[in-house]
């Protein structure tokens, strides 16, 4: 396993080009021993630069996707996954299909997991909870100010002419 470490203030993508030579080179010593490698990412590195980058190499890859920008898999109907029967995947399911992405034909597997799924949306409800209760608390705020104020200002001779 190779793995490389990079400063945060630099962009994923850009990244993933300037080290293709040193993953290269890496490939070369380990191609003695190995069939085949394979890159892992995540889509912080995805761009269609970077992928023009790996065309070409002898690297094979696994990336994710951001879900907004393939919308149309998002609206893929529960019945055409097929779940896994592989120990510690039994919650997940799939679904492969192919589709352009980058300019180039690739396979896609878009994963569904019952207990991924139930933990984030508890996560986005308790999320969704509290913005609603610090709206509430500030419309109690805004409109509990403006009797403030004028209790504060105004006295009754004030306000008689």
């Amino acid at each position: 396993m190779f793995h490389r470490v990079y400063a945060g203030n630099i962009n994923d993508c850009t990244e993933v080009r300037s080290i293709t030579a040193e993953l290269s080179t890496h490939y070369r010593h380990l191609a003695e021993s190995c069939d085949h490698i394979t890159l892992v990412f995540d889509k912080g590195n995805n761009g269609e630069q970077a992928m023009e980058t790996l065309h070409g190499t002898p690297f094979h890859f696994v990336g994710s996707l951001v879900p907004s920008q393939h919308a149309e898999l998002l609206t893929i109907p529960g019945e055409q996954f097929r779940p896994l029967t592989q120990a510690s995947l039994e919650e997940v399911a799939v679904y492969r299909t192919q589709k352009k992405v980058f300019g180039q034909m690739r396979t896609i597997v878009v994963t569904f997991n019952q207990n991924l799924y139930e933990g984030q949306l508890q996560g986005l409800t308790a999320h969704l909870n509290k913005a609603r209760q610090k709206l509430c608390d500030l419309q109690s705020l805004l409109e509990r100010r403006p009797r403030q104020i004028c209790s504060q200002f105004a006295s009754p001779r004030a306000l008689e002419f």
